[in-house]
């Protein structure tokens, strides 16, 4: 009889435990990708937000609840300042990353309690720092990233045209070597163009290696040419760009080569800051931020340049 009991208990030992193997379901799991990429935004109302772009393996997550975000940081080892998220926006198609299917969404932020004070902010290797109600933080690593709150000023003398990026054809990294912008001047007499900025401190544009074109160029001309010269995109920490440069005719093509402090990462956007006398006063043109190129396709992108999370529930 004790040998039937302990044969069945035996069983029934066996079956829970199978039960317990097979009832087990997988271990559920969302990763996060975020392409990292220098960046100035110029915010001049409180309207304006900073687009961050994060791919999540799904669609449904706390994650992208709004309501679920206690806190929004951005900071670096010497400053901090606090944002909040308008709304989470899934309004593209999802890319396929090594067989897993990502979607991207743009989580837009404001910065209510700094818009009013103008003023800039530079950020050296940021992060990005998400609070959720339950206490998960998402720390995403972004590239440099420069915040200028200031409005832009209608100017009366000059208007842009024409505004792309040149890209570069023979490195492994893509990364922007110039840009051509059209000006229309308005006065009769002549402007005096005394630089361009693009308020990020690793970036430079050399109105002095400057180059009028007669009409637009590919974005992937071979720079060197335009020159008359090799083209090395990484400048010295010495270095300082400086010249002036005369606009006469009516409507002027202008190629300005870019060089970099840093070429780390990327740089897709940035406002510029075009300051110029005319008739012995000092101006300054502001053009809002632009998107010179924008390519997060992970395949292209370096793996120093992509921040995983993989989340576990």
């Amino acid at each position: 009889m004790k040998k039937v009991a302990f044969c069945l208990l035996a069983l029934y030992l066996i079956i829970v435990v199978l039960v317990l193997f097979f009832d087990q379901k997988p271990a559920q799991e969302i990763a996060i990708l975020h392409v990292k990429s220098n960046r100035a935004v110029l915010l001049g109302s409180a309207e304006e937000c900073l687009d961050v772009v994060l791919y999540l393996s799904d669609t449904d997550s706390f994650f992208t609840d709004e309501q679920n975000i206690v806190s929004v940081m951005i900071q670096d080892d010497n400053q901090l300042v606090a944002a909040s998220v308008r709304s989470i926006l899934l309004d593209s198609r999802p890319v396929i990353i090594d067989t897993t299917r990502y979607y991207p969404f743009t989580f837009q932020l404001v910065f209510d309690q700094v818009i009013s004070s103008g003023g800039q902010l530079i950020f050296f290797h940021p992060h990005c720092l998400f609070t959720y109600q339950n206490e998960e933080l998402l720390d995403i690593e972004m590239g440099d990233l420069t915040l200028s709150f200031m409005e832009i000023s209608p100017i009366e003398h000059l208007d842009f045209t024409r505004l792309y990026g040149m890209m570069n054809t023979s490195s492994d990294r893509q990364f922007l070597n110039g840009i051509v912008i059209g000006l229309k001047k308005y006065p009769l007499g002549d402007i005096s163009l005394e630089s361009f900025e693009s308020t990020l401190p690793n970036l430079l544009l050399d109105l002095s290696q400057a180059q009028i074109i007669a009409e637009p160029i590919s974005p992937f001309t071979d720079i060197s040419e335009l020159l008359q010269k090799p083209y090395f995109p990484i400048l010295s920490e010495e270095s300082v760009l400086s010249t002036s440069l005369i606009l006469k005719a009516e409507e002027t093509l202008l190629f300005i080569p870019i060089f970099y402090r840093d070429l780390t990462l990327k740089t897709e956007q940035f406002p510029l800051v075009i300051h110029y006398s005319y008739a012995g006063n000092a101006y300054t043109f502001i053009l809002d931020d632009f998107i010179y190129y924008q390519d997060h396709d992970y395949k292209l992108a370096s793996e120093s340049d992509v921040w995983e999370y993989l989340y576990r529930y």
